[in-house]
């Protein structure tokens, strides 16, 4: 989603400075780095700094305006993709939401291999959770420049490997979308269908290939067990049987 933004919505800038909520999952990780770093190599942009917020204290405008639509979605009925991004351009009375379809006709998202891409070109960075101010600029190219906090006296690590040379045309591969599984189909149809009024071919269309079968295998290594005897609990085996008794 970076990336798709900084293809469609940026102004041309040079000098990026992105604040990140500490969330290693979603982007205090190495391959968020890579990433900014080699927007930097291949000249997209001559700098680019993230600025993690403190742990217990990641709450900030994004997720206020996200609030915003959670209060507005609470009370709204929405059928379709479409009616859904209705309700999140609603939602702001100045325009701050702004709903993003993935198959967008003007700006389609697309979703791409970065961690397979990224991996052949830069090492990871030792301990990094531990800092929260990262900083890369075309000046020093292939290194990345660390404080634990703002005060504190800078470090800088090397990430990009030996005799490595970068095109800039190149991309990483592009990910198939994969859709929707025919278990998710056939949930869709049968359990969803029922509570639509208006757009139920759109939402949940009768599946086009067969509903697939469910074979329960019965685990009996997690099967319950008597607490005194510690055999199988059943209820079909007779109570004389049981220690208890």
């Amino acid at each position: 989603m970076l990336h798709h933004h900084f293809e469609y919505k940026s102004y041309g800038e040079t000098t990026v400075k992105l604040h990140m909520d500490n969330c290693t999952g979603q982007n205090k990780n190495n391959f968020v780095i890579w990433y900014g770093m080699w927007r930097v190599l291949t000249g997209r942009h001559n700098s680019v700094e993230f600025s993690c917020m403190e742990a217990g204290h990641t709450k900030f405008h994004p997720d206020w305006h996200f609030g915003l639509w959670k209060v507005k979605w609470r009370h709204y009925s929405a059928e379709t993709l479409q009616e859904i991004a209705k309700s999140v351009t609603d939602s702001s009375r100045n325009n701050h939401n702004i709903a993003q379809l993935v198959d967008d006709e003007d700006c389609p998202v697309k979703f791409f291999d970065w961690k397979l891409y990224l991996k052949q070109f830069f090492k990871q960075l030792p301990a990094l959770t531990t800092y929260h101010h990262f900083r890369m600029m075309k000046e020093s190219p292939g290194v990345v420049f660390v404080r634990e906090y703002c005060d504190n006296d800078e470090k800088q690590f090397r990430l990009l490997k030996n005799r490595v040379v970068i095109n800039p045309l190149s991309e990483p591969t592009e990910l198939p979308k994969k859709g929707l599984d025919a278990m998710r189909q056939w949930y869709l149809y049968q359990e969803i269908r029922p509570l639509c009024y208006g757009s139920k071919d759109i939402t949940c269309p009768k599946p086009t290939i067969p509903k697939p079968e469910i074979t329960v295998i019965q685990d009996r290594n997690h099967t319950r067990k008597c607490s005194y005897c510690k055999k199988l609990d059943t209820r079909q085996v007779e109570m004389e049987n049981c220690c208890v008794h």
